[in-house]
């Protein structure tokens, strides 16, 4: 497929179809034929398979349009966003990103975001990706047309010899990744699958993931991503997650936390909302192997009824298998009684949040966009451990692949570009060393077609454990203050997209603020900040951010942890 794979074609439509930025002999796109408006018709389903599914803005390529398949069904085309590496737009961007920022604040576009990315569409035959797109998103609310952006875009695209890249404007929001709505028991050791607690017993243990909030705000809660060991003279354990969890923007000032009068500084396992649904899912599990233990026992039922009618040589068959049903029956039994052992459990030794702080946060630097002078996003917080209420539970920096996915479809995905993932038997992924700046953008994997690519791996309090590929461009969000009083902030990020395919496969959402990024290896990329999508019960985040861990660690040592380094149980 030639460049225009931007736009939703079917099978056997290629052959019609022009560049993307005219003839193959025009070079740059023909300026006057791109102001036309996106057809209300293709707007909102143009993104069709994203998270958020956001509307279309306006386009660059003259490609027909085609987001509905022909014939009688005619269903939607679905896309999915595949990341960009060893395009020469990852060889200029350190000098072209900063220019689009400035191109579209001349014109006093109210901008979101800006993404490179890549589209694949979702078809009965695999398609090859598409050209390179320069994906700005633009705030929702505002009614800017972007046409004229797009077409100044395209004239800074062509002074760096960039005519295979499209750009397309969507309408999109930059979300923070906070979800808002040493009393009592230790934390829980994990447990195999086989386990009947395995499936309710994840929020309750010290793996990595861990859902927190601070006791003072019980409704803003995100995730704990990190062990850092303080290391010199101390033997403090800190958890490293981001400022807007533990001290919501809404609530508290951009000052350093030791100015600000903080009601209390205890960090509590599991929010209001997330403690709610720990417990509720323990009720959901017990009504499941009710319904199975119902299930079984008229299947006894059955079997017996049909023993009674069959010959010798049938009731003998019917026997065995009998006895199979009933050990089944047996087992079911045994999982309700165990499960309601543990719910009665959490309930009693985990009900109050003062029973679930873990301890209390000791630094928090006001949130920077754009710090100088890498331009990253400087939100961190530190959270020094009660290593008591840890106990035997906890096991370092371990991600726990959990049951979500089968080990089999977690090892082919893990394994696209060649990465040496192993398994591990106990499911426990152990992290070890950083991900470099330079493997972040240029992978040391390839795929089979010899194209380079990252996949990694997060588990957060809202998603859990999912599989993402990181791009090799690194984008550009900008944020604006509520009442405009203050002037809009931009920053560089580590962008993370979807693995897979479906409206319902993100990387991240809201609440998954404070993960750690991984890779195969076990190494750590970076510390999720929020994403760029649509909010809402309808949206979704389509494009993960986060800050590159390499860069954040050396902040954290210039700011009073001098020696502190991601803990290792080995050192």
């Amino acid at each position: 497929m030639d460049a225009t794979q931007g736009s939703t074609l079917a099978p056997g439509d290629t052959d019609d179809i022009i560049s993307a930025h005219g003839s193959a002999s025009s070079g740059l796109l023909n300026l006057s034929e791109s102001s036309a408006p996106v057809p209300p018709e293709h707007a909102g389903v143009y993104y069709a398979g994203l998270p958020s599914c956001p509307p279309l803005l306006w386009r660059s390529s003259k490609a027909p349009w085609r987001t509905r398949h022909p014939g009688p069904e005619a269903y939607t085309i679905r896309k999915r966003l595949r990341p960009v590496f060893g395009h020469t737009i990852n060889e200029v961007w350190d000098e072209l990103g900063p220019k689009v920022c400035q191109l579209l604040d001349s014109k006093a576009l109210r901008w979101t975001s800006i993404d490179v990315v890549r589209f694949q569409l979702q078809l009965e035959v695999e398609e090859p990706v598409g050209p390179v797109v320069l994906w700005v998103g633009v705030d929702p609310e505002s009614a800017q047309d972007p046409s004229a952006c797009g077409i100044d875009c395209l004239k800074l695209l062509h002074e760096f010899g960039l005519d295979d890249v499209e750009v397309e404007f969507r309408a999109s929001s930059y979300i923070r990744s906070s979800s808002q709505t040493v009393r009592g028991p230790r934390l829980l050791p994990p447990v195999s699958e086989l386990d009947p607690t395995v499936a309710v017993r994840a929020p309750f243990t010290a793996t990595l993931g861990l859902s927190i909030a601070a006791q003072a705000t019980l409704g803003s809660e995100g995730t704990g991503g990190l062990y850092i060991a303080q290391g010199g003279s101390s033997s403090n354990i800190l958890l490293l997650t981001t400022r807007h969890v533990i001290l919501p923007p809404d609530v508290y000032p951009n000052d350093d936390f030791s100015v600000i009068r903080l009601p209390d500084p205890s960090v509590t396992l599991l929010g209001e909302r997330a403690a709610s649904e720990a417990f509720e899912s323990c009720k959901t599990q017990i009504d499941l192997q009710t319904l199975k233990k119902r299930i079984t026992k008229n299947q006894i039922a059955a079997l017996s009824n049909q023993m009674a009618a069959l010959s010798n040589e049938g009731a003998g068959y019917g026997d065995a298998e009998g006895e199979i049903t009933r050990d089944q029956l047996k087992a079911t039994k045994s999982s309700i009684r165990a499960l309601k052992r543990f719910g009665w459990t959490v309930k009693r030794d985990w009900a109050e949040p003062t029973d679930r702080i873990i301890g209390r946060f000791v630094h928090a630097p006001p949130i920077i966009l754009g710090a100088a002078p890498e331009g990253f996003t400087q939100d961190y917080a530190l959270v020094q451990l009660d290593m008591a209420k840890f106990g035997d539970a906890f096991r370092g920096n371990v991600v726990d692949l959990g049951t979500e996915i089968h080990p089999y479809n977690f090892f082919t995905m893990m394994r696209e570009f060649a990465n040496p993932f192993k398994y591990p038997v106990d499911r426990l992924l152990q992290l070890q060393d950083v991900i470099p700046l330079a493997s972040m953008r240029n992978p040391e994997h390839v795929n089979r077609n010899g194209d380079p690519g990252l996949v990694v791996l997060k588990r957060g309090k809202s998603t859990g454990i999912t599989v993402g590929l990181a791009t090799g461009v690194f984008s550009y969000v900008r944020e604006y203050s509520k009442d405009q009083s203050q002037a809009p902030r931009t920053s560089q990020e580590w962008p993370v997209l979807p693995f897979g395919n479906g409206r319902g496969d993100v990387f991240s959402d809201v609440g998954d603020s404070g993960s750690v990024i991984v890779d195969g290896l076990g190494r750590v990329g970076g510390l999720i900040t929020g994403g760029s999508g649509q909010p809402g019960p309808d949206g979704g985040i389509d494009v993960t951010y986060a800050t590159p861990l390499c860069w954040l660690l050396s902040r954290i040592q210039a700011s009073g942890f001098p020696d502190a380094r991601v803990y290792s149980r080995s050192q």
